[in-house]
């Protein structure tokens, strides 16, 4: 399973509950913020965790974000742009919902009323994780060794092409 965390405000948790179902239809493990939240004092350590774990980030942008949904927010960006690693954001902006700020270089999703559109994230979130899993990666050394490679053989050819006869 691919584990997706999805931040929203309390006020739309009915979406996230719709959201949350058809990812697991999809094979997905998500993690609701609502749930971090209703463990107590230490959600912010919770959060910090699920989101390490996370592959996916899904923030739901609500008509109103309230405190704990931007708290989620800036977390989820810190990890994607300060941490060393692969972390997926998918920002999703509800009906009536306008794209925040901090968002306006990034591509969103934009939800209708009716819930159909919740396949389209699962299959976004599934195609994100299958373009991560082919993707080719490398350490700095065996790149560096690839360039070296790659000089000798250009230090070969000659100066000049080869004139036809």
């Amino acid at each position: 399973m691919k584990p997706v965390f999805v931040s929203y405000s309390h006020r739309d948790e009915g979406q996230a509950r719709e959201l949350e179902q058809t990812l697991v239809e999809h094979g997905f493990e998500p993690t609701l913020a609502g749930d971090l939240n209703a463990r107590g004092s230490d959600a912010l350590t919770g959060l910090t965790e699920v989101i390490r774990e996370a592959g996916a980030v899904v923030l739901l942008i609500g008509s109103d974000a309230g405190s704990d949904a931007r708290r989620e927010w800036s977390e989820a960006l810190r990890a994607s742009w300060v941490e060393d690693r692969e972390l997926s954001l998918v920002p999703v902006v509800l009906p009536e919902a306008e794209t925040p700020s901090f968002l306006a270089d990034r591509q969103v999703v934009r939800i209708d009323e009716d819930s159909e559109g919740w396949d389209g994230v699962a299959h976004l979130l599934e195609n994100l994780a299958n373009a991560g899993d082919a993707a080719p990666s490398a350490t700095t050394d065996e790149l560096d060794d690839r360039l070296d490679e790659l000089q000798k053989t250009i230090e070969t050819l000659p100066d000049e092409p080869p004139r036809p006869a």
